[in-house]
């Protein structure tokens, strides 16, 4: 909805690639099915995946500021893995600002205010992954020491993604 932003969504509610919601089961979209690498990449993460989306923003655009508070936000990070990116793309969360890489993939703190601005020029595209994390996903992020690693394109590799089914209560009557 704002300005020079655009999203193709590879998990969304029930599957549906119209459907931007967060209440009820995830799944992956007609879309998912023809990216084999973003498949590898997702089950690379070790941890079941809520909403999932390429987003780009165009020339000159910016995300907005804002800062997610609803109930989704409550338990979940969003995972985000630059793909097509410039110097100039500046990543605000709170007092901080950095330039994400392509490749590289970065958590943060979604309860403060943040926003992305893209210089004139050029278009930005992000892997944009919802997660609860896992064991194994904490333990990533906690390994300071760890040595970052490529996930290599395995061609005929079909991993197993683990979708998301629970993410609000459910309301009994």
């Amino acid at each position: 909805g704002n300005p020079g932003n655009s999203a193709l969504p590879l998990i969304a509610r029930r599957g549906q690639p119209q459907d931007d919601g967060v209440a009820g089961p995830m799944a992956a979209t007609p879309h998912l099915a023809r990216c084999p690498y973003v498949r590898q990449v997702l089950a690379a993460l070790g941890a079941p995946i809520g909403r999932s989306r390429l987003m780009r923003l165009d020339s000159g655009a910016e995300a907005t500021a804002h800062v997610d508070t609803n109930y989704y936000w409550c338990q979940r990070v969003r995972v985000h893995i630059p793909v097509v990116t410039t110097p100039g793309v500046l990543f605000l969360c709170g007092e901080a600002q950095t330039h994400m890489a392509a490749g590289e993939v970065w958590i943060f703190d979604t309860w403060r205010p943040h926003n992305v601005l893209n210089p004139p020029g050029f278009e930005r595209i992000h892997l944009v992954v919802h997660t609860v994390g896992s064991d194994a996903f904490w333990a990533l992020t906690r390994d300071q020491s760890a040595t970052p690693r490529a996930v290599p394109y395995v061609p005929g590799q079909e991993p197993e993604l683990t979708p998301e089914t629970v993410n609000f209560p459910v309301v009994m009557n």
